[in-house]
Order: C-alpha cells, then structure tokens, then sequence
C-alpha cells in the first residue's frame, strides 16, 4: 500500500542533500553533508554531530590530526530558480 504524504508536508529543502563545510578560523579541513527542514521556528539544518563537534562520537578525541575543531559551518545551497548555481552560507555551530 502506498502512502501518500500531504504535499506542504514536504519541502524541497529537505530531500536534497547539502555540501557542508567545516571551517576553523575560516580554514577549510573537513566536507560532509545535511540537510534543512523547516522547524517550529524557522529553518534547521539535520546533519551527523562529528560534522558540528569535529569529535569522534564515542571517545571525544577530535578527528582533525591537527585538532581542529570547526567554529564555522559553511553551508552550499542551490539558488533558487538557478539549477547548477550554489551559494555558500556561514553558519555559527550552536
């Protein structure tokens, strides 16, 4: 049986994987992926919590051999109306 899901149920935003970019001290080291959906209030952005922590989850060492730990996610969007064009935007990790 196929279930049907009310379409303003669903954003585009979050079906489709996003570049994420982890910075420190706006040096890149490290590439992952998320996705945004919309919250209660307003846009979040769902990914792993190593891309936010730059921590290994069970032992808290960081994952970056020089100890980086990001203070800046860079999050590459597709623009809308533009199909093939993205924009980056920096995001302080909470």
């Amino acid at each position: 049986m196929e279930l049907k899901v009310p379409p303003r149920t669903l954003s585009q935003e979050s079906v489709q994987a996003l570049l994420i970019m982890m910075l420190f001290n706006n040096q890149r080291f490290a590439s992952g992926t998320g996705f945004v959906v919309n919250g209660p209030k307003g846009p979040l952005l769902i990914t792993n919590r190593h891309n936010v922590t730059g921590r290994h989850q069970e032992t808290g060492d960081p994952l970056n051999k020089h100890g980086a730990i990001p203070n800046v996610l860079e999050v590459v969007h597709n623009v809308k109306g533009k199909l093939g064009n993205w924009q980056g935007k920096k995001e302080v990790p909470q």
